[in-house]
C-alpha cells in the first residue's frame, strides 16, 4: 500500500519515508515459497516532501534535503543491546557512506535505553537522532509489512535542511542480522541489517528513492530482495554523486 508520511507541528514540519513489503513473490523452480526470491518495493512517500521549497532541481536529483543537515556531525545512537551483528552492519554502512563524502559525518555516541513507548513521530521530541528497534510496530501506525521507516524534523521553517532524524526498524515483523551468516529457522523473514541500514542512512542524508530503470545499481531504488543469504553492501557512483551534492 502507498504510506503516508508528513506529519506536524507547531514551527516544524516533519517527514517519513517508510520501506514497505511488495506484493511480487518470484518463483523458483516452480515454488513460491523460495524465500530467497521475495522482493521487497519501497514506496516512496510523496506526502513527506509536500512541504518542501526544495527546487525542481533537487526533486529531479531525488533529494530532499538540498543542504543537508543543520548540525554535523551527525550521531547517531543505538539501543543498549544492540546484537554485535546488528550493529557491526549498521556501522559497516555508515562507513561505506562517509567514505563516499569523504570525512565521518556519521557517527555514533553512548547507547541509549530502547525504551520508547510513544507514537511514530513523538520519537522526534527527544534529543538524540535514534537507531531504534520497534517491538510493537503497531504503534508506529505504519502496516506490518513495513521493513523501517526514517522519520526527521526539517529546520524550522526551512525544508531544505534536517535537524533531527531518526530511523526505526521493525523487529516486530523481521529478523534483521546479518543475511550472509544467518540461518532462517522458520520465524521472522530474515533481513539484512547492513543493506537495510545503507538505504536508510541515505534517506537520512538527504536522499529519497530513485528509478530502478534509471539507477539499477543504486541502493536507493525502490526495491530490495530479503531472505537468507541476500544481501547488497554497495552504493553506486550515481549514489555518491548525490550524497556529494548536498
Amino acid at each position: 500500500g502507498h504510506l503516508s508520511g508528513k506529519w506536524a507541528k507547531a514551527f516544524r514540519s516533519r517527514a517519513a519515508l517508510a520501506v514497505s513489503f511488495a506484493v511480487w513473490i518470484s518463483a523458483a523452480c516452480g515454488s513460491p515459497e523460495v524465500k530467497g526470491f521475495r522482493r521487497v518495493v519501497m514506496h516512496d512517500d510523496v506526502d513527506a516532501h509536500a512541504s518542501s521549497s526544495e527546487p525542481d532541481e533537487f526533486a529531479l536529483l531525488a533529494i530532499h534535503a538540498p543542504e543537508g543537515w543543520q548540525k554535523t556531525p551527525i550521531v547517531l545512537h543505538a539501543p543498549v543491546g544492540l546484537p554485535p551483528d546488528v550493529m557491526g552492519g549498521i556501522e559497516k554502512a555508515a562507513k561505506t557512506w562517509n567514505d563516499a563524502i569523504g570525512f565521518e559525518l556519521l557517527q555514533f555516541g553512548e547507547s541509549v535505553l530502547g525504551d520508547y513507548q510513544g507514537d511514530l513521530f513523538g520519537r522526534l521530541d527527544l534529543p538524540e537522532n535514534l537507531l531504534a528497534f520497534e517491538s510493537h510496530w503497531c504503534r508506529t501506525g505504519k502496516p506490518p509489512q513495513a521493513l523501517a521507516t526514517t522519520i526527521w524534523d526539517y529546520a524550522g521553517s526551512d525544508s531544505n535542511k534536517i535537524s533531527r532524524g531518526d530511523i526505526v526498524f521493525n523487529s516486530t515483523y523481521y529478523r534483521i542480522t546479518d543475511a550472509l551468516t544467518a540461518k532462517d529457522d522458520g520465524g521472522r523473514t530474515i533481513v539484512d541489517a547492513e543493506t537495510l541500514a545503507l538505504h536508510e542512512l541515505g534517506h537520512l542524508l538527504g536522499l529519497t528513492h530513485v528509478a530502478f530503470v534509471d539507477f539499477p545499481d543504486s541502493i536507493m531504488t525502490p526495491a530490495l530482495y530479503i531472505g537468507e543469504g541476500l544481501a547488497n553492501r554497495r552504493i553506486a557512483p550515481s549514489d555518491v554523486d548525490r550524497v556529494r551534492y548536498i
